[in-house]
């Protein structure tokens, strides 16, 4: 049987499309100016204090629209961008059983407590960041205007960091940063941590991005590491080539401490997040 030239590159064409191990070219965020970007966030954690056999449960759990609107993109690619969450609703659960609600959509009919501490924080800028192609932060202000980061800044806005060469499946790249601690003393520190992050697969045109963190060295202070636990990060992203955005991640957060309060002491945290991309 023979084949025209025409449909042997067809056939070629439509074979490499497929192929779910490697995409052409370095992947890049694309933000547009006047884009708005909106992701849903869904998230659940759990904290017990344990001593002796007394034992503490609190948990939260959290949904919130967050939005990310281009206010610039420069020559380079790199985009001024405000965050803010038109959207926001808590349960938290005490360790007495008691449950306290927030919701946005109907603040005055919710927890004083939880009113007077998230209100504050819906429909309005929170901070402006200015963040390069490969998703990495370079700067960001507060709504004081002062700087509180640099390209070591701790969380990566969209959940992962891209890598500049050329995407293919089991490619690695990694980054590394310092994170402020506070001990119960009040003493303040700083911990190293690394990110390492592998592309599980291409296909259909997206990015499939396992990410790890782990930190480098503990806190001599042991309760300072409790809330160490709740940065280090592990799980899953899907990168849209076309889009050139992060369409879903989801990922945990978990881990133990032992003896922040002497020998019979134990902390436990899990934390269970999920990000959505709903609007671009």
């Amino acid at each position: 049987m023979r084949f025209s030239k025409a449909l042997l590159l067809a056939l070629a064409i439509v074979v490499s499309a497929s192929d779910p191990t490697q995409a052409e070219g370095p992947a890049r965020f694309q933000f547009r100016r006047g884009q708005v970007l909106q992701y849903r966030v869904e998230q659940s954690s759990t904290a017990t204090d344990s001593l002796g056999d007394l034992r503490s449960t609190v948990s939260i759990r959290v949904e919130q629209i967050k939005q990310w609107q281009i206010l610039e993109v420069g020559p380079d690619g790199t985009a001024t961008v405000q965050l803010s969450i038109p959207r926001l609703k808590v349960q938290h659960r005490l360790p007495n059983g008691e449950v306290w609600e927030y919701d946005s959509a109907s603040p005055d009919a919710g927890a004083e407590a939880l009113r007077e501490k998230f209100h504050q924080f819906v429909n309005r800028p929170l901070a402006t960041f200015w963040i390069d192609p490969w998703g990495r932060v370079v700067e960001v202000r507060n709504l004081a205007g002062s700087a509180t980061g640099s390209t070591s800044y701790a969380e990566l806005p969209f959940a992962v960091c891209l890598a500049a060469q050329s995407v293919q499946k089991g490619q690695t790249w990694s980054r590394s940063y310092r994170h402020a601690v506070i001990a119960p003393s009040g003493a303040r520190s700083e911990v190293e941590l690394d990110q390492q992050f592998q592309v599980r697969g291409v296909h259909n045109g997206q990015l499939v991005i396992a990410f790890t963190t782990q930190l480098r060295d503990q806190p001599q202070d042991i309760a300072a590491r409790l809330p160490l636990l709740q940065v280090q990060p592990q799980g899953e992203a899907i990168f849209d080539l076309q889009l050139g955005l992060v369409v879903s991640a989801r990922y945990v957060s978990a881990g133990v401490v032992e003896g922040h309060h002497g020998e019979a002491s134990r902390y436990e945290f899990n934390s269970e997040c999920r990000e959505t991309l709903i609007s671009h």
